[in-house]
């Protein structure tokens, strides 16, 4: 019996030490591998102004210029109405340098080349975006 409770109390003792011993270790402050030099007071001039913590083109991110809400809506409508009455311009891509597709309201598609200066405009031609049926394929 005397050797179960001796065995017992050793245990607990030698738990106590080793928690000991780890929280000292892991409250104790870890050395520097470097030491950092310090800088000297007067390195520059007074009248320099602040350079910004993070510059705009930092990591290689430049400003982003987005095109206003709304502003695909506002090029659909628009040319949707180079094509007439019928459509109201739901949605536009770009076809090629001077020709655009536009979906109109009512469902047609058509291809539109908006007027160049000096140029009369081109009408505007209905097609498919499937590339199916008896119109010709928006994006050939």
């Amino acid at each position: 019996m005397w050797t179960g409770a001796r065995r017992t109390v050793t245990i607990i003792f030698a738990a106590t030490a080793v928690c000991g011993l780890v929280s000292a270790g892991w409250a104790a402050p870890e050395p520097s591998p470097r030491k950092h030099a310090a800088k000297p007071k007067d390195a520059k001039p007074k009248d320099a102004k602040a350079t910004p913590a993070r510059p705009a083109d930092a990591h290689g991110h430049g400003p982003k210029f987005r095109p206003a809400r709304g502003a695909a809506a506002a090029d659909a409508k628009r040319i949707g109405a180079l094509v007439g009455k019928e459509c109201t311009g739901r949605a536009d891509m770009q076809r090629n340098e001077r020709q655009w597709v536009v979906l109109c309201s009512n469902g047609k598609t058509f291809v539109v080349e908006p007027a160049a200066p000096h140029q009369a405009a081109a009408p505007p031609t209905e097609c498919s975006l499937a590339g199916t049926g008896p119109e010709p394929a928006c994006f050939p």
